[in-house]
């Protein structure tokens, strides 16, 4: 093979020589200096390119022998649920005798836990025993039998966390279990669920159905955090990750360890985070959580409280959200007594109420039901009539044009007086559109609403984007 290469003489005039492509390459003077010049600095660039390739995969290398060499220190989970389904989830290693941690939601209330080794063939599996849970920090503890194999517990971190650490979950998503993702530290205290005390871990390694229970780690490879959760909105990831940091797990795994329960305070009340009802209970414009319902026999109801109180304070701390109660209880134990300062009318009162014991009620927290509610479309309804009590801002049912005392009588050909009805109706929905009779002041309209929309957004207009929402405690 030739090639041609031009030569320039005096500047100006050119010839051409035959020569080998070998040849060119290894002799400068087959080559203009602007050419020369050119070549140089193209090398140049390739040497700079190259060096911080190099030192990037040397500072990644240091967590994949970790890894690797430990597959054994997370397991996947089949768990048969109430109704018989299988869910995937993950748990973590936690002692050499078979003890592991996972995830409460995903646990809690089934009929049967199966275990496989993550370095185990598919069909090595092994049952479980639930030692116990507890809801509040969304954590439960299983036990493996401690012969079925050599258990080896995770390393745990002795340094903590800071902003924009790189971190690793393994888990089991979607069934694929040994999958290990990588992201970073987003924010080192993030609140999740109204009603829970505790600060999560926000990072944006990948995790979707399945992965939680499973271990968040360092990048030393070391424990610092179990996820839980993925954001409210998503049936898969989307860069929002949520982990029960470490000094958690260390603090809830003995109480588990040791009594199969954590002890935790109940009021019997069912109260309203509301910021909307100021408007038409002037008490409420300084803060403090509306009570909607006093259980009959519970210590509430025993210290005097009634639907319509407005709980100002509790052990001093003012409340004006959900969460500031469930921070006041939290170090708190059944028969412990609690110092209230209520409205009632115009008047404060200073109340003394002995606590009772919470019932131990599991309660899903991240694999979003398939099963579709009002909520998905944006809608609360008053009591289980068709009356909507609210819409959520920028839901399929405020794009339709729904609003607050409009009552739905019909979906589609459907006739409907109840909430479940209106839910199940648009379930049915399989174009996407659907037209709603709906009476507002006295009169008849039909409005069209985006089905198809509610069911695909999930959860996303549920407690945290309506102006009001109850919870008990």
């Amino acid at each position: 093979m030739t090639a041609f290469v031009t030569r320039q003489r005096g500047g100006l005039g050119t010839d051409r020589k035959p020569c080998s492509t070998q040849k060119a390459w290894l002799d400068p003077e087959g080559y203009s200096p602007m050419t020369r010049l050119v070549l140089m600095h193209a090398l140049a660039l390739f040497c700079q390119i190259a060096c911080h390739l190099v030192a990037a995969d040397a500072e990644a290398e240091p967590l994949a022998p970790t890894v690797q060499a430990r597959p054994e220190t997370q397991v996947s989970l089949a768990v048969i649920n109430a109704e018989g389904h299988t869910i995937d989830a993950t748990a973590i290693v936690w002692s050499k005798d078979g003890l592991l941690v996972t995830a409460a939601h995903a646990v809690a209330g089934s009929r049967k836990i199966m275990v496989r080794a993550a370095s185990q063939p598919t069909r090595n599996l092994f049952l479980a025993d639930l030692v116990g849970f507890d809801t509040w920090s969304d954590i439960a503890l299983l036990k493996a039998p401690a012969a079925a194999q050599v258990w080896v517990p995770v390393q745990q971190a002795d340094a903590p966390l800071t902003l924009g650490a790189p971190v690793r979950a393994l888990g089991n998503p979607l069934g694929y279990g040994g999958t290990l993702t990588a992201g970073i530290v987003s924010t080192l205290a993030r609140s999740y669920r109204p009603t829970s005390p505790y600060d999560l871990i926000q990072h944006d390694a990948a995790l979707n159905p399945g992965s939680s229970g499973g271990p968040l780690l360092d990048q030393n490879g070391h424990l610092v955090g179990m996820n839980v959760a993925i954001a409210d909105s998503a049936r898969r990831h989307i860069g929002i990750s949520f982990a029960v940091p470490l000094a958690i797990l260390q603090r809830i795994v003995p109480h588990l360890d040791a009594g199969g329960m954590l002890p935790r305070p109940s009021l019997g009340l069912r109260f309203r985070e509301d910021a909307g009802l100021s408007a038409v209970i002037p008490a409420l414009s300084k803060g403090g959580l509306l009570v909607e319902h006093v259980a009959k026999g519970g210590p509430a109801d025993k210290a005097g409280l009634r639907g319509g109180d407005i709980l100002l304070t509790a052990d001093g701390q003012a409340l004006s959200r959900v969460r500031d109660l469930a921070q006041v209880l939290e170090p708190l134990a059944p028969g412990a007594e609690l110092r209230l300062i209520l409205g009632r009318g115009d008047h404060e009162y200073p109340v003394m109420l002995v606590l009772g014991k919470e019932a131990h009620k599991p309660v899903p927290l991240t694999e979003p039901s398939t099963k579709p509610s009002p909520r998905h479309f944006g809608l609360i309804f008053s009591g289980p009539q068709s009356d909507i009590r609210n819409v959520a801002a920028e839901s399929p049912a405020a794009k339709a044009g729904l609003r607050a005392g409009d009552r739905i009588l019909a979906v589609g050909a459907r006739a409907v007086s109840t909430g479940t009805e209106v839910t199940s109706a648009l379930e049915m929905a399989v174009d996407g559109t659907v037209a709603l009779l709906v009476q507002r002041s006295g009169r008849g309209r039909y409005l069209v609403l985006d089905a198809k929309a509610g069911l695909d957004a999930g959860s996303r207009f549920g407690m945290n984007s309506l102006a009001a929402g109850s919870e008990a405690m």
